[in-house]
């Protein structure tokens, strides 16, 4: 009787069966029915903020995908490349937040964009060999100059022989290198000979031939890609201009 008491005061007011007959049993009757109601209280409001929350994502999401529906129209991009960035938009937001921190970015001042940027991205800017005594300042200055993006499972992040202008780093994922391989006849087709994961860079390259460096390691540098590199999956990148 006790725990059928019990368990239709804290849900309830209970039914009414069973009272309290004395002042002290009032007393406690009173007090467990205020728990019942908090209790009731805080169970519906968690409910309630997890559907606020599911519906704003799920609000922002098709207000980014409406936009980029009126982008393809307006523009009359072909049926193909549309679709094509349908699925790339479809896969992001599936899996990524859409808040973009690039927006949040621009809105602050430069001060606090240089501490926000320098907080996300100095680990990964301290990992490349020549830049891991440099000056915090002038680590600072190359977080303020990363860019976060996304790509998707095949698509092509850059490509050999191309002139680069970027680094770029791992932050979650893997990518291939692929580099072309001539075999009979002079056909050509690609090699994959490796792959890099999180923390890992590259393009460093072209970045050190901008500076004036001639040599890395021992090595003579090119300004253009040596390899094209392919994202083996959903991966998550910083590039450096």
């Amino acid at each position: 009787a006790s725990i059928y008491w019990s368990f239709t005061t804290m849900t309830t007011v209970g039914f009414g069966d069973i009272t309290p007959q004395n002042d002290l049993e009032t007393a406690f009757v009173v007090l467990m029915e205020g728990l019942g109601m908090c209790i009731t209280g805080i169970w519906i409001g968690t409910v309630m903020q997890l559907v606020a929350s599911y519906s704003i994502h799920e609000h922002l999401q098709q207000s980014k995908l409406d936009g980029v529906n009126g982008f393809l129209r307006e523009r009359q991009v072909e049926s193909k490349l549309g679709a094509r960035i349908r699925v790339y938009y479809r896969y992001m937001l599936a899996i990524k937040s859409v808040f973009d921190n690039s927006e949040v970015l621009r809105e602050v001042s430069a001060a606090l964009r240089k501490d926000i940027t320098t907080f996300l991205y100095a680990e990964y800017v301290r990992r490349i060999p020549f830049l891991q005594e440099a000056d915090t300042n002038f680590v600072s200055l190359v977080c303020a100059r990363t860019t976060p993006f996304s790509a998707p499972l095949g698509e092509v992040v850059v490509t050999a022989g191309v002139i680069g202008r970027n680094m770029f780093f791992v932050q979650r994922g893997t990518v291939e290198l692929r580099a072309k391989q001539t075999r009979g006849k002079g056909q050509e087709a690609a090699r994959r000979y490796g792959e890099l994961a999180d923390g890992e860079y590259f393009g460093e390259g072209p970045i050190l031939s901008c500076c004036g460096e001639k040599e890395l390691d021992g090595r003579l540098i090119d300004r253009r890609h040596p390899v094209t590199v392919v994202a083996a999956g959903l991966a998550e990148l910083v590039s450096i201009r």
